[in-house]
């Protein structure tokens, strides 16, 4: 299941442009080139973890991840829908309920099971320009081999063109 979230969170920092679902002739379309992504956790709770892993947890929050990655026209102007399908863990099953990207606002919901019968729901909710991405993704989680069985976290994504790609 963290597998999904992470490359979920990966997907949403590239894949947001106006050829998705719901988009419209007023869309965004985001530039290739190289990308800043960053993510935050701003929140990781899972009820009846034992001290040491929810302190684990804990310490997660705030840490701000940074990457950088070259991505061309064509690919930032995949729709989010054939990318949803494509990141996941090849174990898990992984659908987009709905995605509505157009006039630079991005709202969906993504949903994934796994074979030891966990569950996933991600909700995505922000803005983006051709150059920059702000969202903040809200999980729920529900997993037997999970502490507690649930879980939840919000995270904040957030990605900036800061160039083209090196040659």
């Amino acid at each position: 299941m963290k597998k999904s979230v992470i490359a979920l969170s990966s997907l949403a920092l590239v894949a947001c442009s106006g050829g998705g679902p719901g988009g419209s002739d007023e869309d965004v379309q985001m530039q290739g080139g190289k990308w800043s992504n960053t993510m935050v956790i701003e929140k990781f709770e899972i009820p009846g973890a034992p001290p040491e892993a929810a302190g684990i947890f804990q310490a997660m929050v705030g840490k701000e991840q940074t990457s950088e990655e070259c991505r061309t026209d064509e690919e930032m102007q995949k729709s989010l829908d054939d990318l949803a399908k494509g990141p996941m863990d090849s174990d898990e099953d992984c659908k987009t309920e709905s995605m509505d990207v157009g006039g630079g606002k991005i709202s969906g919901k993504v949903t994934c099971s796994s074979p030891t019968g966990g569950k996933a729901t991600m909700v995505l909710d922000g803005s983006h320009t051709s150059t920059s991405l702000d969202m903040t993704m809200t999980v729920d989680m529900e997993d037997p081999t999970m502490p507690g069985g649930k879980g939840n976290m919000v995270m904040k994504v957030s990605g900036k063109r800061v160039g083209d790609c090196d040659s």
